[in-house]
C-alpha cells in the first residue's frame, strides 16, 4: 500500500513533511526517501562543511543535542553516512558521537563573529551550488509522474 509523502514523513519522525527530501518510486511500488544531495563533493559544499565543523566544535551553532554527524547531514541535506565517509577521510580521529553545547552569546569573540559571518556566506554558496546540482540532475533524469489521488491511503 502506498501512502502520501506527507503521511509517511510524519510517521517516520526524523524526516518532516516540509523537508527538501526527494521521493523516489522503486520498481516494487514502494516509496522511499532519497537525499537531494549525493554524488561528488562540490567546493562550496566542502567549504560549508568545514565552517560548520569549526562552528560546531567551538559551540557557535546550536545543534540541539544532536551528534555531529547528524547535524552535518541535516545541514548538507545528505545521508549521514556520506558525511561520515568524507569527514573521516578528511579529519583524522573523527569521533562518531561527538556532541557540543552551544556557547553563550555574551562570550562571543571577534573571531567567533567572523566565523559566523563566513559560515553564512558559505551557506549561501552551498545552496546556490546545490540548486545548480539538482537542476542538472533533473535535466538528466525523467520526471516522476505519480497521481496521488489514485493511490490508496
Amino acid at each position: 500500500m502506498l501512502v502520501r509523502p506527507q503521511v509517511l514523513a510524519q510517521s517516520m519522525g526524523r524526516y518532516s513533511a516540509s523537508s527538501e527530501w526527494i521521493w523516489a518510486h522503486l520498481q516494487f511500488g514502494a516509496m522511499v526517501l532519497k537525499c537531494p544531495n549525493s554524488g561528488r563533493w562540490t567546493p562550496a559544499e566542502t567549504t560549508y562543511l568545514h565552517l560548520l565543523f569549526l562552528c560546531f566544535m567551538t559551540g557557535l551553532v546550536d545543534a540541539h543535542g544532536r551528534c555531529l554527524r547528524d547535524f552535518l547531514a541535516d545541514a548538507l541535506q545528505c545521508e549521514p553516512r556520506r558525511v561520515y565517509k568524507f569527514v573521516a577521510a578528511t579529519y583524522l580521529n573523527f569521533p562518531s558521537r561527538l556532541r557540543c553545547s552551544p556557547k553563550p552569546r555574551h562570550e562571543l569573540t571577534a573571531n567567533d563573529v567572523q566565523c559566523l559571518v563566513a559560515l553564512e556566506a558559505a551557506q549561501r554558496d552551498f545552496y546556490d551550488a546545490l540548486e545548480v546540482k539538482l537542476d542538472r540532475r533533473a535535466a538528466r533524469e525523467p520526471a516522476l509522474d505519480l497521481n496521488w489521488d489514485l493511490l490508496d491511503v
